[in-house]
């Protein structure tokens, strides 16, 4: 049975916890947290031993669950590839290129996984339609959410797991990245709207609308015959069959009119839980599971150029208010 040690800090990922601490064919050998408050995690702390010693938790540990509030301390990655550990991160740590770069290298030499969670990829609504994506030529993406756009943590995160999404699907490499934003007033974004142009001449585009009173995160993914609808939070999907085949004349504007009746496939899965057994199932059958390491750390870099175009013309706007 693998053993796998757990590092949370104040704000660790709760949806993560209860998973983890569930019936599972893998070990929870220890827990090491940062955070000084230890009532809040009374409920999972019994279950299992505790250590303040990240070393402790390395030598009783064959892999790493990096449950944090915020990303992961790079230093701690380091020390984990040097003890030949598996690791798990849930949220991908900001690091500059030399740091990506020495990470990969030791995970190479010590031949073990990193892996960045992302339930998108473990969701009930893409695992309802995964076999019917095989080719896709464009990706649409969209949230809508009421009003508390900020240009914080929350919000790269975001644009860092639709990304993720997009590369795991897309299989390029951003060629070149347009965006645009929009703020009504103060310091507070309220639209988000990006083009991205891969190397393999597939595209993809990612709009957020920040002023609605309600709360949708859905993608359409485009194919020469047929594209699939996904919505996330309703947990559901639809593959329409197009009546032409996608090409140069017939534009996705065009597409978008043209379909047969929908083809409807629902799932009964759990988002977290298949991606913490996909992540153990990849170091029992040597298999690669949804979104590695150099994935996600591109996914960052583009999130934040995105939000780097935008905050260049909107800090200019404010100074001059």
């Amino acid at each position: 049975m693998i053993k796998i040690g757990v590092l949370i800090d104040e704000s660790p990922a709760k949806d993560y916890l209860n998973q983890i601490f569930g019936n599972n064919p893998f070990q929870i050998s220890c827990l090491f947290h940062s955070g000084p408050d230890q009532n809040m995690f009374s409920e999972f702390i019994a279950e299992v031993p505790q250590t303040k010693s990240f070393e402790t938790l390395l030598k009783k540990s064959d892999a790493l669950f990096f449950l944090e509030g915020a990303p992961p301390n790079p230093d701690n990655i380091v020390k984990a590839l040097k003890s030949f550990k598996h690791i798990f991160l849930s949220l991908p740590p900001k690091i500059s290129e030399r740091e990506f770069r020495d990470i990969v290298k030791l995970a190479d030499e010590a031949n073990v996984l990193v892996w960045t969670g992302n339930p998108l990829l473990f969701s009930p609504a893409f695992f309802s339609c995964k076999q019917e994506i095989l080719n896709p030529v464009h990706i649409e993406i969209k949230r809508k959410e009421i009003p508390h756009f900020r240009l914080n943590k929350d919000i790269t995160g975001k644009l860092i797991s639709d990304i993720e999404f997009i590369l795991a699907i897309i299989n390029g490499h951003p060629r070149k990245i347009h965006a645009t934003g929009v703020h009504v007033e103060g310091n507070q974004f309220n639209m988000i709207n990006s083009h991205i142009e891969f190397d393999n001449g597939k595209s993809a585009g990612i709009t957020y609308n920040m002023l609605h009173k309600e709360n949708f995160h859905k993608a359409r993914i485009y194919q020469y015959e047929k594209y699939i609808s996904i919505d996330f939070s309703e947990g559901r999907s639809n593959v329409y069959k197009l009546q032409e085949p996608l090409n140069i004349k017939n534009s996705l504007e065009e597409a978008n009119l043209s379909y047969n009746s929908p083809m409807r496939f629902t799932a009964n899965y759990d988002s977290f839980q298949n991606e913490i057994m996909a992540f153990h199932n990849s170091l029992v059958e040597l298999s690669i599971p949804g979104v590695m390491f150099e994935e996600s750390f591109l996914a960052r870099t583009m999130a934040e150029e995105i939000l780097g175009k935008i905050l260049i013309p909107f800090n200019h706007n404010i100074s001059r208010s």
